[in-house]
């Protein structure tokens, strides 16, 4: 892990959980610095889906099989959540 200071949510409980799965995450599959802010600073729900933790997610926690670049994998992940929020508009 480098220097960086880590993103503290403001409160305890599901906000602390996802800083907890986020941080695990990222080690479980070595995920670089430039993937890991983009998890933190995406909604607590998209990151789950990105990590595969929600109920109906097509991801998987655990990247598997023969990645060269597992952070690619993610950021891809995390467009396409964007994108996907983006066509679904404002709840």
């Amino acid at each position: 892990r480098t220097g960086r200071r880590r993103q503290e949510p403001p409160q305890g409980g599901k906000d602390r959980d996802i800083v907890d799965d986020i941080d695990r995450f990222v080690r479980v599959n070595k995920l670089d610095g430039r993937c890991e802010k983009m998890l933190r600073d995406i909604s607590p729900e998209t990151a789950r889906g990105v990590m595969g933790l929600t109920g109906g997610s097509r991801h998987t926690f655990e990247l598997s099989g023969d990645i060269r670049d597992p952070s690619a994998i993610v950021v891809s992940r995390i467009r396409k959540a964007r994108d996907e929020a983006a066509r679904a508009g404002p709840p």
